[in-house]
């Protein structure tokens, strides 16, 4: 059962590691809170800033991929 699967791959991931199950499984409003979350946390880490500009280019959103939640 893939829903089972993707439990047991986000039971045993990290914070960073679970955005990226998010993605492969589609799960779009997954994936933008879980890096959000993390961009929050942690905002000048590189790893999840690199991540969080890629899922936004990938869907269009140059623009605003940059930019800090302050702004």
């Amino acid at each position: 059962d893939s829903e089972a699967q993707l439990q047991e791959q986000l039971a045993a991931a990290t914070p960073l590691e679970k955005a990226s199950i998010y993605g492969r499984a589609g799960l779009w409003y997954e994936t933008v809170a879980t890096l959000a979350s993390l961009r929050e946390v942690s905002p000048n880490d590189a790893n999840i800033r690199m991540q969080w500009q890629e899922l936004l280019n990938s869907v269009g959103l140059e623009k605003v991929a940059t930019k800090s939640f302050s702004e």
